[in-house]
């Protein structure tokens, strides 16, 4: 067995016990998602309604195409996304319980999956964006590299998310899982920095466009990146 191979089978329990505590989250917190999270954004100076826009604004506003949302919960940004007739949205989540409650909303299909194991083909999806979902990865780069594998070259994609200002450390971590605890009813979390964030779209060959502030600044700091997989990206 190689190295490689040999890591990632040391690597397969502590992932699929990532899973398991992240699915039972966010089972849980489906029926009351919606509202939490709505009540957070207002909190904050900014509404499902911005986040939507903002979305479709840094995808360019397709007009047709294949767009996938990656951690869609129960669909509040997927139905205030303004879409042509011409485009299709796919819902993705790792939550059956949040996946139901999306049903009959604005997708045109839901997959149940992980981020991190997008069950797509490569270079098939002209838009990607998710909200408040690439902090549950436990391997962010490689849902990275999905993004950017199933992208077309040259097509773009915006995540949304919380991030902190400070490098990694110990205190971080704790405060990390006292925030996940108090917050995301216990789903793991890996909050980052932008410059993190940065680094790592780069590091898995995605190119930064943008990075912008949603709401007011806080100690988890709603921020847009929007990026683009390069148009002579062929692999």
């Amino acid at each position: 067995m190689s190295r490689r191979r040999r890591s990632f089978a040391l690597n397969l329990p502590a992932q699929q016990s990532w899973d398991r505590r992240l699915r039972r989250a966010f089972d849980e917190w489906a029926p009351e998602y919606r509202a939490d999270v709505e009540w957070r954004l207002e909190s904050r100076g900014h509404a499902y309604s911005r986040l939507a826009e903002t979305v479709w604004e840094a995808l360019g506003r397709p007009a047709a195409g294949l767009i996938l949302e990656t951690g869609c919960g129960p669909g509040p940004v997927g139905e205030r996304v303004h879409r042509s007739h011409r485009v299709n949205l796919v819902g993705l989540d790792i939550s059956r319980e949040m996946l139901l409650r999306a049903e009959g909303r604005a997708y045109d299909a839901l997959i149940h999956a992980s981020a991190e194991a997008l069950p797509l083909r490569s270079s098939s999806i002209d838009g990607v964006y998710s909200t408040f979902m690439l902090h549950s990865v436990r391997d962010r780069r490689r849902a990275l590299r999905e993004l950017r594998r199933v992208l077309k070259p040259g097509a773009p994609g915006v995540i949304v998310d919380l991030c902190v200002d400070d490098a990694p450390s110990p205190l971080r971590t704790v405060r990390t899982a006292v925030h996940a605890a108090q917050f995301e009813h216990g789903a793991p979390s890996t909050y980052f920095s932008p410059g993190e964030l940065i680094g790592e779209l780069a590091d898995v060959g995605l190119h930064l466009v943008n990075v912008s502030q949603l709401g007011e600044h806080r100690e988890y700091t709603h921020r847009c990146f929007a990026f683009r997989r390069p148009a002579s990206d062929v692999r």
